[in-house]
């Protein structure tokens, strides 16, 4: 299996350099290898690997370790010298790797209580008397939020599109949460607006932090209660017979990931 460092950016292992080390009580691998590259792409080098979480290349018996952090330090390989400045021909790039896990996401559930409305049609007062419209009874309705929160994505783990135009629209496939072990059929599934965060580090590497919330109604967010048979019922267009969706159904497979 090829040895790859960086896709991207010429350079070249230094000789005796890569060093690893294993903590059996946590079962984490560290590593650290010296890169040789032009000083010019120093810079460039240090920020495609650590930037992109490169994993280590050269294998490892557990979770693979990701480039996490890089030192730079000049060679005496002459260049040239710009005033008071020194500048060498190469740079030695220090990377180190780790396997030490990092939440990526989470996902959470948020119990939820709303009242909704009988027909006061339906019922009278103990003493016999007609009930007013104003004075109609409401019943319990329990529900939940499906929260989920990813972070450190890249720009393009990001679909911000669909994070944006989906709000208010529902699933049109079942998911199945495999951190709550929960599953939700199609049309559950209320997506709220996001909350999104870009943050550049001294890199200059954009990541981003994304808040999502959808609602859940085991009953079907396009089913909608009657009083007359107590149960969520189906409506439809009085002259087409077509089903009437108030919210939207599309796939959430970009912003709801198995």
């Amino acid at each position: 299996m090829a040895c790859i460092w960086s896709p991207t950016i010429d350079c070249a292992e230094e000789q005796g350099s890569c060093t690893e080390e294993y903590d059996e009580e946590f079962g984490i691998l560290s590593a650290q290898v010296v890169l040789r590259c032009l000083y010019i792409n120093r810079h460039a080098l240090a920020s495609d690997i650590c930037g992109n979480r490169r994993p280590y290349p050269k294998g490892s018996a557990g979770p693979t370790p990701v480039a996490l952090r890089a030192s730079i330090a000049g060679t005496d390989t002459a260049g040239f010298t710009d005033e008071q400045g020194i500048f060498p021909l190469h740079a030695l790039v220090t990377i180190q790797y780790s396997s030490k896990l990092k939440d990526q996401y989470s996902e959470s559930i948020e119990p939820t209580v709303e009242f909704q409305d009988l027909d006061y049609r339906n019922f009278k007062w103990s003493s016999g008397a007609k009930l007013c419209e104003d004075e109609h009874p409401a019943f319990l309705v329990r529900g939940m939020n499906l929260c989920r929160s990813e972070v450190d994505l890249t720009e393009v783990q990001v679909s911000i599109p669909e994070l944006t135009t989906l709000a208010g629209h529902v699933n049109a496939a079942p998911y199945t949460s495999s951190l709550l072990g929960r599953s939700f059929a199609a049309e559950t599934l209320l997506y709220h607006a996001p909350v999104i965060n870009r943050k550049v580090n001294s890199l200059n590497i954009a990541k981003f932090d994304v808040s999502k919330k959808w609602s859940i109604n085991y009953n079907g967010w396009n089913r909608y209660y009657r009083a007359k048979t107590n149960a969520y019922e189906v409506i439809v267009h009085g002259l087409t017979g077509v089903e009437f969706k108030c919210y939207p159904v599309s796939s959430m497979t970009a912003i709801l990931p198995p």
